[in-house]
């Protein structure tokens, strides 16, 4: 085996693994969007109660609550140089959080994506909504 071919198959093994292990580009660190639909509210509660639930599990993980009308609040989140904003609807029965808008997390609304991380707070956020939901009904 000559030179050439020495350092021409460690540069083919080096080139393979950087191409699995390396995302090919942005799109590969986004995902669907994932909103939380017509979660239950545990019976009992009224209006007031719900929103200082949602206002509470909101701060849980610095999401900025402000109530836009009764039964819906738009929350903010910043982490760094993102910002993540949902609507949460609800009633005595039921919450959903969509997504409002978003500042560097390669949103796409023709594809209804957005960057992974974007699901995880948002599953975070209804995860912190339900614990303080469950408490109030205590």
């Amino acid at each position: 085996m000559n030179l050439t071919n020495r350092l021409v198959l460690p540069a083919a093994v080096l080139t393979l693994l950087l191409a699995f292990l390396l995302p090919p580009d942005a799109e590969a660190r986004t995902k669907p969007i994932q909103n939380v639909v017509n979660a239950p509210i545990p019976a009992g509660l009224d209006m007031k109660a719900i929103g200082d639930a949602i206002i509470d599990g909101c701060s849980t993980r610095n999401w900025q609550a402000n109530l836009v009308e009764a039964g819906h609040m738009q929350c903010t989140l910043y982490i760094r140089d993102h910002m993540a904003k949902v609507d949460i609807r609800y009633d005595t029965e039921k919450f959903s959080i969509t997504y409002a808008d978003s500042d560097n997390l390669k949103y796409d609304a023709e594809k209804n994506k957005i960057h992974r991380n974007y699901n995880s707070w948002v599953q975070n956020l209804r995860g912190d909504i339900n614990n303080e939901l469950l408490k109030a009904s205590r």
